[in-house]
C-alpha cells in the first residue's frame, strides 16, 4: 500500500467515540455511567443475580404491584410498600427495571431490629 492510499484510509475513518460519553466529559466519566447502568436489569434477570436468587418473578410482580399506595373496596389507603419511593423501580414504555443497588438498600432498611 502506498502512502497516498494510507493516508486516504486514514483520513475515511472516523476517530473512535465512546457511546456512553458526553461532550465536556471524560472516558472515565463515562465509563463509570455505563457501569451504574450494569446494576439495571428487567425484573426476569433480577432472579439470577447472586444475592437476589430468593426473588422469584412472582415475588417481584407482587412488590411492583404493591409498591403505590390503593384504595381498599371499603375506601381505605392501603400504604405501598416504599419501592417507588426508593427510586427502585424505572418504567419505560411497558418493560419494567430494578435499579439493584436501591434495591438492595431497601431490603437492608426492612430489617427488624
Amino acid at each position: 500500500m502506498n502512502s497516498k492510499t494510507q493516508l486516504a484510509t486514514t483520513q475515511l475513518v472516523a476517530p473512535s467515540t465512546n457511546p456512553c460519553e458526553t461532550p465536556g466529559q471524560s472516558q472515565a466519566e463515562g465509563f463509570a455511567s455505563s457501569r451504574k447502568m450494569q446494576n439495571i436489569v428487567r425484573v426476569p434477570k433480577v432472579c439470577k443475580q447472586s444475592g437476589f436468587e430468593d426473588f422469584t418473578p412472582p415475588t417481584m410482580r407482587h412488590l411492583i404491584f404493591n409498591a403505590e399506595p390503593r384504595i381498599a373496596a371499603n375506601g381505605d389507603v392501603i400504604p405501598g410498600n416504599g419501592l417507588k419511593e426508593a427510586g427502585v423501580i424505572l418504567r419505560i414504555g411497558k418493560r419494567v427495571y430494578i435499579d439493584l443497588e436501591r434495591f438492595a438498600e431497601w431490603i437492608l432498611n426492612h430489617r427488624e431490629s
